[in-house]
């Protein structure tokens, strides 16, 4: 779903400013794709705090999330900088 994300953000950094609407939907539901995933994840996790492999899923669901976080930070620059919204 991350890379979904990447993908849509350089479509709207280099596609057709007409599209630039459809790039930046496709961003928003794949963040949707991946909020909906990581809570299940979060969800499935309770009950393990003693287990370390399911500490490091949980840490890497962390990291995960952040970087989800910077790529959609970076929208709404790129939609105002080439189109104005």
């Amino acid at each position: 779903m991350l890379e979904v994300l990447r993908l849509g953000l350089r479509l709207a950094e280099i596609g057709n400013v007409t599209a630039i609407t459809d790039a930046a939907s496709g961003a928003c539901h794949a963040k949707a794709s991946f909020d909906s995933a990581a809570l299940n994840g979060r969800i499935n996790l309770r009950g393990y705090e003693e287990d370390a492999e399911a500490q490091a899923l949980k840490a890497e669901l962390s990291a995960l999330q952040a970087e989800c976080g910077r790529l959609m930070a970076e929208l709404p620059k790129i939609l105002s900088e080439r189109a104005g919204l």
